[in-house]
């Protein structure tokens, strides 16, 4: 059971890459996930480089996957409405879900993604998010 649990894991892997790939995202910083398991973390569409996640984004990341048996593959922090949310960027368990994980038009992309609403943590869902491709990096836009 555990190595048929790693290849799924790895297959997660991939179809995460292509994603990353479809969302624009720069080659620097796909091939950082592909070479390490670097988790991009983006601010309000800036990407914030190589350095390590935080000890509470890694926490959240962590009980989120064991929670729900998906991959975590960027997370992007953003102002809107007024609130602060931190949206988990994931690829599902269910491989039937993955032929509608992303959705896009241009530049604009729907990506589903666990949101923490870090004002009203009783707020927080899954479901979907919009980002606007932006030089290589992304940015919540709805």
């Amino acid at each position: 059971m555990k190595q048929q649990e790693q290849a799924y894991s790895a297959m997660q892997g991939i179809r995460a890459l292509d994603i990353m790939d479809e969302l624009g995202l720069s080659e620097e910083i796909i091939a950082a996930a592909r070479e390490s398991g670097h988790i991009p973390h983006f601010l309000n569409g800036k990407y914030l480089g190589n350095t390590p996640l935080s000890e509470e984004v890694m926490q959240r990341i962590a009980d989120y996957e064991k929670r729900s048996g998906s991959l975590v593959y960027a997370v992007s922090s953003d102002y809107l409405y007024g609130y602060h949310f931190m949206s988990l960027l994931f690829v599902s368990k269910y491989e039937e879900d993955w032929q509608h994980d992303i959705f896009s038009n241009g530049n604009l992309h729907r990506v589903y993604a666990y949101v923490y609403n870090l004002e009203h943590e009783e707020l927080s869902e899954t479901g979907s998010v919009f980002l606007e491709s932006i030089d290589g990096s992304i940015k919540r836009v709805g």
